[in-house]
């Protein structure tokens, strides 16, 4: 039967393509399809041409925006960003609206974009892509299309490069294009220019422009044909490819012939089809009823059966034809089929489940491929992603944009760059390094593979690396990693800046370069051995540096092993503490010193005494002197305790100056100062060392204006007749110094037994002091005053005594002192006061009107506040005239603050009451003192008094204290006159008063006043 098919199909078509080649096929062939696609051709090249000059206005746009905004972008280097920003709009408006849809700048670094597009169109994602694709600015004018929120849109694009006139800088880059979307004016010139009914630019499945009266579907379905012309009885419509820019997109560009070319068509197919027809009809029925039996009926089956198999039906059977190659050809399909589908299934399935995370897109940038991998990275479902645009590749990794820039080639090119990659979901990191690859057929661009690595282990051990050396190079204490034979591998910045080597000086050589020479051999060879046996090692320890410079560190030392667990090098640490070394001895010096004045304390002073101790050797011997400064708390109180601090200061620098060799000066507390002088030949020799250490405290003080005179009390104890311990010997010197308290200050008394008696006494007595007023211990005794030229009784002194019931009398000049120092003056004073005035305002009562009351006031009393409003208050409540009251005070009172003691002076007397210097000739007044001072009286002392007459210094002090008293206009009175012969030297000498035991001794009230009543 093949045969005779065969036969039966040659006969048919000579019969057949005989008759048409005679009487059509010169007019079929060669005039109207020559014919029909010559005009096809031109048409579309008129279109081209077309586009082109559209292309050629988007190429002068450029040009004149370059020109333009070499001057524009002066606002914009200048940062007036809204002045630049409406000079745009307006150059858009007046200049390029009408012919240009895209028109925005992006700055050189893509910081800054301003788009002033036409608002008739969504041209937002064909900015994205022109600023995401550096191509736009080295290609000129290119064609485009993009997504929009009205479909795709395809444009003519370029770019220009923004030049400062003035500067000559690139400012940044201008981006332009012409929408083809809905380009009626583009479709009229064409049809102008060309002789077709129709036309249209097709892109896709939907015609961007055109003017046409066919349905949009149809004419789709006409650029999709396989026949380029569509030739029937109606019309002829061609589409045709055109190529828009170099590498651009290709359109579709539909036209329809006109009528009167299709009328003649007509004409000529109806003499052939009439020709045709009659020979065709008679072949036919003898020839058909044979096909349509043979061969249709089979074809139709082995159609029918490769549908099927296309379509999946894996169960379909062929059924066998009387045509052997057909029943062959069903086979072979099947067979195809099947490899075909399980090779596809099993490259889906190796892609999907494939490790590395892959993805692809078309030549229209549409994914086709997500697989598993990435849509486990990025959390994107693959479903969702696939037949999407390319654009959400960009979304999920910004960096693919760098990696296509340079992929427009004619081969397949490809390129890697690495991203971060976060899971849209849990937010977690991937590092993955990207290979891009553009494939390319018959030098057409088919699509992209997209296909990375997971690299995140590999960062993060980068990170960690990085992050370690970080820490090392910018740890504050120095490190330094050193082979096991101590060969120096590397060091950080801050052990350079420690020891002052460079890593390049030290590299190489051995660590022991750093020892100072300070700690033995031993101590290094331990250090090692708790390296390799340990693996680490801790402790402070001496390093050198470059300029020689010793210096402490606390040094760290680990191992570092290999993955066989094998020693490998050490890493050492070193922490300067040189600072820390310093404050401990800060500490330290704090703890052993005295913080106002330096001077060794208590503590550490005892313990250097008592390390002396040992190391005298007879018969030399070892010296304590305790030393108090007289009446301090008073300068403190007067001066204020900051000058008392720098008379402290002053104090102990010239004690220390007068220290040498071992021997050692401290400050016990206060004002109490202590020196042990060594290698004393005798006792006689630590006198004379005391002495002229209190002979140089007593040099004057010139602080703030004042001149001081500082007075010292010290006691002294000798090692070994005094004590064999430190604190032994501390506490006589002491007892010593409070038994030169008690003998009147400002002298120096050496240990003897008896003396710690002595001051256990004087605890007692301070004691019973305290209560002395509350048990009515006190009394006052009154010495008259004999004013020799009317030899009368002119008044008397107050004096205190003091009785208590265990200790019997107590004479003044022991409890007086104590009172000072204790601070009970103050109360006693004020009782003292209230009492004399009391009293004299009762003898006043008995009728001795005249009768002058002098109380005495310490420095204590005196500076205390409030003693003017007390004085006359007191004064006020006991009756008395100002005038009878008069207030004796002693030289001593003028080495104090003299602003204030003359302050309270004047107050004083200007209330009528007077002063008397009292026992002068024994401190420091002077001439100007007296003249300055509101004082009325001179009351000489006893001393001289005594020796008057046996005495011819006495005797001259006395005559002069006299002259000089009367050539100021002050009275003199001369106390302790005992005979009549120091009487009548006195009267002689020209003294105006007297007292003494000559005329009466202190007496109390009631003997005072018959003392009076009988006075002669």
């Amino acid at each position: 039967m093949s045969y005779f098919f065969i036969l039966a199909i040659v006969i048919m078509s000579v019969a057949l393509s005989a008759p048409m080649f005679l009487m059509g096929d010169k007019f079929t062939r060669k005039s109207f399809m020559n014919k029909t696609t010559e005009i096809i051709k031109m048409n579309s090249r008129i279109a081209t041409m077309i586009l082109d000059k559209k292309s050629a206005i988007l190429t002068n746009t450029i040009d004149d925006i370059e020109y333009v905004f070499a001057d524009v972008v002066r606002a914009y280097t200048q940062g007036d960003i809204e002045t630049f920003e409406a000079e745009i709009m307006e150059i858009y408006d007046h200049s390029f609206a009408k012919d240009i849809d895209i028109f925005f700048f992006q700055s050189a670094d893509g910081k800054y974009l301003f788009d002033a597009s036409t608002p008739f169109y969504d041209t937002s994602h064909i900015v994205d892509y022109m600023t995401a694709n550096g191509r736009f600015l080295r290609e000129g004018i290119r064609v485009i299309q993009s997504e929009s929120s009205s479909g795709i849109l395809v444009a003519l694009s370029g770019s220009a490069k923004v030049i400062s006139r003035k500067t000559g800088e690139l400012a940044g880059y201008l981006y332009t294009g012409i929408v083809l979307n809905s380009a009626s004016e583009i479709i009229e010139e064409i049809m102008q220019a060309t002789d077709i009914s129709e036309a249209a630019l097709v892109y896709g499945d939907s015609i961007i422009a055109g003017n046409i009266k066919r349905s949009e579907k149809q004419i789709i379905q006409t650029c999709y044909n396989a026949n380029s012309v569509n030739f029937t009885s109606e019309e002829v419509s061609f589409c045709s490819d055109i190529r828009l820019g170099a590498g651009g997109v290709d359109l579709k560009f539909y036209q329809n012939l006109p009528d009167h070319f299709i009328e003649n068509v007509k004409k000529q197919n109806i003499k052939m089809g009439y020709i045709a027809m009659l020979i065709v009809f008679i072949i036919t029925i003898v020839m058909g009823y044979l096909i349509n039996i043979i061969t249709v009926k089979s074809l139709y089956k082995l159609v029918d059966y490769t549908k099927a198999i296309m379509s999946g039906n894996k169960n379909i059977q062929f059924k066998k034809s009387i045509i052997s190659e057909f029943n062959l050809l069903a086979g072979s399909i099947a067979d195809v089929n099947y490899d075909l589908t399980e090779a596809q299934a099993y490259m889906k399935k190796l892609i999907n489940n494939a490790a590395a995370p892959i993805a692809t897109w078309d030549r229209n940038g549409n994914i086709t491929l997500f697989n598993n991998a990435l849509e486990k990275l990025s959390g994107y479902d693959s479903s969702n992603m696939l037949g999407k645009h390319l654009s959400h590749i960009y979304n999920i990794f910004p960096h693919a944009k760098v990696a296509l820039e340079n992929n427009d080639t004619d081969v397949s090119s490809s390129a890697q760059f690495e991203s971060a990659l976060t899971h849209r979901e849990s937010g977690e990191n991937s590092y993955i390094l990207w290979n891009i690859t553009d494939i390319f057929s018959d030098t057409k661009y088919a699509g992209t593979i997209l296909q990375g690595i997971d690299i995140t282990e590999i960062k993060n051990a980068e990170e960690k690396t990085l992050l370690a050396s970080k820490v090392f190079d910018n740890t504050l204490d120095g490190i330094m990693i050193v082979k096991k034979d101590g060969e120096i591998v590397s060091c950080n910045k801050a052990f350079s800046s420690t020891t002052g080597y460079s890593e390049e000086e030290i590299i190489g050589k051995n660590a022991r370069m750093f020892r100072p020479g300070i700690h033995p051999d031993y101590f290094y060879e331990d250090l090692w051995k708790n390296l390799f046996k340990y693996g680490k090692w801790d402790g402070e320890v001496w390093q050198k540096k470059k300029d020689g410079e010793i210096f402490p560190t606390l040094m760290s030392c680990s191992s570092i092993r290999n993955s066989e667990g094998e020693i490998t090098e050490f890493i050492s640490v070193l922490h300067d503490i040189t600072e820390q070394k310093r404050y401990e001895e800060q500490i330290k010096y704090q703890a052993t010193h005295d913080s106002l004045t330096g001077l060794p304390n208590r503590i550490y002073f005892t313990d250097k005494l008592a390390e002396q101790i040992p190391k005298n050797h007879l018969p030399s011997c070892i010296g304590i002197m305790f030393l108090d400064l007289d009446r301090f708390k008073n300068l403190n109180d007067t001066l204020g305790h900051t000058t008392g601090d720098k008379v402290l200061e002053i104090i102990a620098e010239r004690i220390r100056n007068t220290v040498h060799g071992p021997d050692m000066a401290a400050r016990f507390s206060g004002d109490e100062f202590t020196v042990f002088f060594t290698g004393v030949k005798n006792q006689d020799a630590l006198i004379e060392m005391v002495k002229n250490v209190t002979k140089r405290i007593s040099e004057p003080l010139h602080i703030q204006g004042y001149e001081l005179f500082i007075q010292t009390s010290a006691g002294i104890s000798v090692y070994p007749d005094n004590g064999l311990t430190a604190s032994e010997l501390i506490k006589n010197a002491e007892i010593a110094m409070y038994q030169a308290k008690q003998t009147g200050k400002n002298n120096i008394q050496l240990y003897t037994d008896g003396l710690d008696e002595t001051i256990r006494d004087r605890f007692i007595m301070e004691s019973k002091l305290n209560r002395a007023i509350e048990n009515d211990e006190f009394s006052l005794h009154y010495q008259p005053k004999i004013d020799l030229a009317t030899d009368s009784v002119m008044g008397m002194e107050a004096l205190l005594r003091w009785h208590n019931p265990e200790l019997g009398f107590i004479p003044p000049d022991k409890f007086i002192p104590l009172s000072e120092d204790s601070g009970l003056i103050l109360p006693i004073g004020e009782w003292v006061m209230k009492r004399a005035l009391s009293d004299t305002a009762k003898l006043h009562k008995e009728g001795f009107a005249d009768l002058k009351i002098a109380i005495n006031l310490s420095l204590r009393q005196f500076m205390k506040k409030g003693l003017v409003e007390f004085v006359e208050k007191s004064i006020e409540t006991a009756g008395l005239n100002n005038r009878n009251v008069e207030f004796e005070i002693t030289e001593n009172i003028f080495t104090e603050d003299l602003s204030t003691i003359s302050r309270i002076m004047n107050e004083i007397s200007n209330l009528n009451i007077k002063f008397a210097i009292d026992d002068f000739g024994t401190g420091y007044s002077s001439i100007g003192y007296l003249k300055k001072m509101p004082i009325s009286t001179l009351k000489i002392d006893r001393s001289y008094i005594s020796k008057i007459d046996s005495d011819t210094d006495s005797e001259s002090i006395v005559s002069s204290v006299i002259l000089m008293s009367k050539s100021l206009g002050l009275n003199v009175v001369a106390e302790g006159a005992e005979t009549e012969s120091q009487v009548n030297m006195l009267k002689d000498m020209g003294c105006s008063i007297v007292q003494g035991y000559y005329y009466g001794k202190p007496m109390p009230y009631d003997e005072f006043l018959e003392f009076v009543r009988n006075w002669k």
